[in-house]
C-alpha cells in the first residue's frame, strides 16, 4: 500500500494536521495548519478506513474519549483510504493487519509511541489506555527488524532495534554509530568514510563502528530526526557523548555535552 517514497520525520508529519473546530483533527499530508508545538506533546491517533463497517462507531467512541483529555492530549484521525497516508502508517511501524489501531505518541522527551492492545474500541478502553500512557504505565512500541545472522561479520556492524542496547551498552565498548536510510544520498556518500573508520579500528577490541537503518528500527529514548545522524557512545556512559545531524542547527535545545540536544539516560 506504500508509494515507496520515504516518510518524513514524525515531527514534520504532525506539523501537517488539518485543524477543525472538533475535538478530533484529521491528518493531512499535503496541507493544513501546523499544530505541533512543545506545549502540546501528547497525541492519540485513530488509524482506520472510513469505509469500515465499524468506522462510525469507532470514531464516535474516539471523539467522546477525546473530550476527557481536550486540554492535554490532541486526538487525531488518520484515514487509511488515503494512499499517501500509508507512508506515515508504515513509518509508525504498522501494517495493514494492524488496522484499525489506536496509538499514543509522546513528544515530551524525544519521540515515544504506544499501541493499544485492547480488542474493542470503546471510550472506556481509550480513556484507560491514554491515561496509562500519560502515567508512564505503558511500554513503548518500537520498530525493529530481526537481528541478521551476520550482523557482526563485517567491520561495520549492522544493528537493529532488537540488539542495539545489548551491543552498545552491555559490551562495555565505545561505539560510533551511523543512523541511515537506504534511499538517502548523503548516507550513501558517508558510508565509505564509515567503512574506512571501521577498518582503522578493526583490531581494537574496545571500539565498535556500526550502522542502523533508522527507517525500520527505533531505539528507546533516542529519536532520530534526520539522516544521516552520527552518534558517539563512550564506554561506561549512558548518555550520547556526541551527536551530529544537519538538523542540529534547527534545534533550540542544544545544551547537553558537545551538541546533544536531549538527555539520553537508560
Amino acid at each position: 500500500m506504500s508509494s515507496g517514497k520515504p516518510a518524513p520525520p514524525l515531527s514534520t508529519m504532525l506539523d501537517t494536521l488539518s485543524v477543525k473546530p472538533d475535538t478530533v483533527v484529521e491528518f493531512k499530508r499535503d496541507s493544513g495548519k501546523a499544530i505541533f508545538t512543545k506545549d502540546s506533546p501528547y497525541y492519540s491517533v485513530l488509524i482506520e478506513s472510513k469505509e469500515s463497517d465499524d468506522y462510525d462507531d469507532h470514531f464516535e467512541e474516539f471523539e467522546i474519549a477525546s473530550k476527557h483529555f481536550e486540554d492535554k492530549v490532541k486526538f487525531v484521525f488518520l484515514n487509511t483510504d488515503v494512499e499517501k497516508n500509508w507512508e506515515t502508517i508504515e513509518y509508525l511501524g504498522l501494517i495493514a493487519e494492524d488496522v484499525p489501531a489506536i496509538l499514543f505518541i509522546d513528544l515530551s522527551k524525544g519521540i515515544s509511541k504506544y499501541k493499544a492492545e485492547f480488542n474493542e474500541i470503546t471510550r472506556k478502553n481509550i480513556i484507560s489506555f491514554v491515561q496509562d500512557c500519560l502515567d508512564g504505565k505503558s511500554v513503548a512500541f518500537l520498530k525493529s527488524e530481526d537481528v541478521p545472522q551476520d550482523w557482526d561479520s563485517k567491520p561495520v556492524k549492522q544493528l537493529v532495534g532488537k540488539n542495539f542496547e545489548e551491543v552498545i551498552f552491555e559490551q562495555n565498548k565505545t561505539a560510533f554509530v551511523m543512523f541511515y536510510a537506504p534511499w538517502c544520498t548523503a548516507c550513501q556518500n558517508t558510508m565509505p568514510e564509515i567503512e574506512k573508520l571501521a577498518k582503522l579500528f578493526a583490531k581494537n577490541k574496545h571500539v565498535i563502528i556500526a550502522r542502523m537503518d533508522a527507517t525500520t528500527n527505533e531505539v528507546p529514548r533516542l529519536p532520530i530526526l534526520d539522516v544521516p545522524t552520527l552518534a558517539l557512545f563512550i564506554k561506561g556512559d549512558t548518555k550520547v557523548t556526541f551527536l551530529f545531524t544537519e538538523l542540529i542547527s534547527e534545534l533550540p535545545d542544544v545544551k547537553l555535552r558537545t551538541n546533544v540536544w536531549f538527555d539520553f539516560v537508560l
